[in-house]
């Protein structure tokens, strides 16, 4: 799906379960928190893939997720998955570390390159709620955990055509997520952390 310039894409739990087209892995529950209703995953077979790419044709972006990682997960967790399975696609990952830490590792891929922003030294502790986004300016690629800047690189990219939205895994069905998930939002234009999704 190709978005004019200045779209908005904002998926909230509720509507997630029930898009249309949309198929669920295991048993995807949707449960009350502080952050609203969320989606519970499992780490273990819990996942939702929905027939779209909310980024397509995009030129700049900022993709945003509001999630809370949960201990007893896997070592690489793949919660969010937009555009190919292989090919071009964006990625963000939670890499629990053996003291009880994640940090995020995010990835873009497009005909015209990629990068990987993998956050070895931002440690985060499992079990609270968190902010990430993904922004590309035209540019340079940048993530950010609870609006701090962690890693950018600059990049060479063209528009993502076409693919799938993953949640709580991977599209291959890998790479499992053991957590809860809230907003998920992508917008047409690099953002200003200032106008990032808030935590509740």
């Amino acid at each position: 799906m190709s978005e004019a310039q200045n779209s908005t894409v904002v998926w909230q739990a509720q509507e997630l379960v029930n898009f249309p087209g949309a198929v669920i892995e295991g048993e995807v529950g949707v449960v009350p928190s502080s952050q609203g209703a969320v989606l519970e995953f499992d780490g273990q077979s819990d996942g939702l893939v929905l027939p779209i790419n909310p980024i397509a044709g995009w030129t700049k972006f900022t993709v945003e997720v509001i999630f809370r990682p949960d201990q007893g997960g896997l070592p690489e967790q793949r919660f969010l998955h937009i555009g190919q399975c292989h090919g071009e696609r964006l990625l963000f990952e939670t890499r629990v570390v053996p003291e009880g830490t994640w940090y995020l590792d995010t990835f873009l891929s497009s005909a015209g390159g990629s990068c990987t922003l993998m956050n070895k030294g931002f440690h985060h502790p499992l079990g609270e709620w968190y902010h990430a986004a993904l922004t590309f300016d035209g540019s340079r690629l940048t993530n950010s955990v609870n609006g701090q800047s962690e890693l950018s690189e600059v990049l060479k990219f063209t528009p993502i055509e076409g693919g799938e939205t993953s949640i709580g895994m991977r599209q291959n069905k890998v790479s499992w997520y053991k957590g809860l998930i809230g907003t998920i939002r992508a917008t047409a234009r690099d953002l200003d952390p200032t106008e990032f999704l808030p935590l509740m």
